[in-house]
């Protein structure tokens, strides 16, 4: 409603047609700053410093908690208010302020998050090489919980054409509240932000994951997960004779993704997984996995069992010898084809790869810059 308001008073000032609406978005972004800053003034009644057109306010004593507003003058349509804005309740970092105190990334087994001080790492920041997050860090003898976990799940998974239907319609109403969730501005730019800040993405790049994310929980809601098992009868070759025919989970299975696609890789393969009964290991490159972790809190946050899946940190080494003592019933790796290699014939073929393809890129000079420098060097031999 305030950008509504905004967006009218914005045309009035401007008189703006369709050809001014880079002037107009100016002026929106204008008014949402001096409101932002009257309502801070107001309630804190003091300010430190001004310089053009960022302004810091002293934390007033009386309040533990102020929301921490960060405004982007270049788009003003996506306004994050972390501290207090309800669709964010599930988050637990802030993409503007990472630190290793503030950001620690933690594993899910058991239906827990867990942490361990002594178990972790630090990921810097790609951009200014300071240390950005402390992600936990599973180390060979603490992969116990792990396995127990997946040896828990049967297999005939944690439910089944015949068992617990009622799930199928449980996880269609998680993707609904999901989908919906991530429709939210708010929300979308913080998954966007997230990413950003760990992969070597645009702002439209980043969104992109959300968008193709969200509209993979938007084709998965209500029925449709129910739907996704149907099942099939054949009729037989004599009197009281057929075939049925079910679409079974394998249970215990492991998940395996690479660093390029934070978001979209994991969360599908995940939800897939899910959807089917499955119990899913799932394990994301260190380096990028604090999305994956914020996407799982949103899903606990609209339904999803706590148990239905782990999520762990660790290095390839320790997620290798964890597939070799666990065994899940099947894996999903999307990565080099040299581990792949690996995996399939330690896991004897219970893998299904999404090789990686060549493994080597040619990054060099533009085309004009070579043709420019092959002119220099023919006017030079010359």
């Amino acid at each position: 409603l305030l950008l509504d308001l905004y967006e009218l008073l914005a045309m009035k000032i401007c008189s703006v047609g369709v050809a001014c609406s880079k002037r107009k978005d100016q002026c929106i972004s204008k008014l949402l700053t001096l409101s932002f800053r009257w309502s801070w003034l107001k309630r804190s009644g003091s300010l430190n410093a001004s310089s053009g057109r960022c302004f810091s306010y002293a934390k007033p004593q009386t309040d533990v908690r102020p929301s921490r507003i960060a405004l982007d003058l270049q788009d003003p349509k996506f306004i994050t208010v972390q501290a207090k804005n309800p669709a964010l309740d599930f988050a637990s970092c802030d993409p503007e302020h990472l630190s290793p105190a503030t950001c620690k990334v933690a594993n899910l087994v058991g239906g827990v998050w867990t942490y361990d001080p002594a178990s972790h790492c630090i990921i810097v920041d790609p951009l200014t090489g300071k240390p950005m997050m402390s992600v936990a860090d599973v180390k060979p003898h603490e992969t116990a919980p792990f396995v127990a976990a997946l040896r828990a799940c049967p297999k005939y998974g944690l439910h089944n054409p015949l068992r617990r239907v009622e799930r199928y319609r449980t996880y269609g109403d998680v993707c609904a509240a999901a989908a919906a969730a991530l429709g939210e501005p708010v929300v979308a730019r913080f998954f966007a932000r997230l990413i950003q800040r760990v992969s070597p993405k645009s702002y439209q790049q980043a969104m992109g994951e959300v968008t193709v994310t969200r509209a993979f929980l938007h084709n998965f809601s209500g029925d449709q997960v129910r739907f996704l098992a149907r099942s099939f009868g054949t009729p037989g070759d004599h009197l009281g004779q057929s075939t049925q025919g079910y679409r079974w989970p394998y249970g215990p299975v492991a998940i395996i993704t690479p660093f390029n696609f934070p978001l979209e890789i994991p969360a599908l393969q995940l939800l897939g997984a899910l959807f089917m009964g499955n119990k899913p290991l799932l394990k994301v490159d260190q380096k990028v996995s604090v999305v994956m972790e914020q996407f799982l809190r949103l899903l606990l946050r609209c339904g999803m069992p706590p148990d239905d899946a782990a999520f762990m940190h660790c290095s390839g080494a320790v997620a290798h010898s964890l597939l070799l003592e666990a065994r899940p019933r099947n894996t999903v790796f999307t990565g080099s084809s040299r581990v792949a290699d690996i995996l399939a014939r330690d896991l004897h073929g219970r893998i299904k790869v999404e090789g990686a393809g060549f493994d080597w890129k040619i990054v060099g000079p533009m085309q004009h810059e070579l043709r420019s420098a092959a002119a220099a060097a023919a006017a030079a031999a010359a």
